[in-house]
């Protein structure tokens, strides 16, 4: 066999088999009430987003862990290109944003291959009050949790 056609298998399986990691970013219902969420991506970056046009909705177990092989259908209403907005049941989690192959610490920090953070703000709607989430409050909020960014709703 070609020694040339050997290294290159090699390479290509090397390059396949590389370590590929996701962190998720989750709003999470403990509530005992519904709660409606809003959110508002930017549009004009240079990159690829984070934050997400279609957020996807999971059930959650007692322990409070994704169940991912439960799938909730919500339907997500649009005001705009840009506004997302929908329900989420207590005992539901939100997936609203996904990092690929990097490790979040905070909103402005730099993102390896071109990612961006686009979030321009989140709503959070519940019988009480509501909570504004903008880029400079969103480490207040959401928290690292075992590959998450995790914002609990209680």
């Amino acid at each position: 066999m070609n020694i040339r056609l050997v290294s290159g298998l090699v390479f290509l399986f090397i390059m396949l088999s590389g370590c590929s990691w996701q962190e998720y970013f989750v709003i999470m219902n403990n509530s005992p009430k519904p709660v409606t969420i809003e959110y508002c991506v930017t549009m004009s970056f240079n990159g690829f987003p984070i934050f997400a046009d279609d957020p996807e909705i999971f059930e959650c177990n007692r322990n409070n862990t994704i169940i991912w092989e439960r799938p909730v259908k919500q339907e997500v209403t649009t005001t705009s290109d840009t506004v997302f907005r929908f329900t989420l049941n207590p005992g539901n989690a939100s997936i609203i944003g996904r990092l690929s192959n990097d490790h979040y610490s905070n909103y402005n920090q730099y993102y390896i291959n071109g990612r961006v953070f686009n979030l321009d703000h989140i709503f959070i709607y519940s019988d009480k009050d509501t909570t504004t989430i903008y880029p400079e409050n969103f480490d207040k909020v959401f928290k690292k949790d075992d590959g998450y960014i995790l914002c609990r709703l209680s």
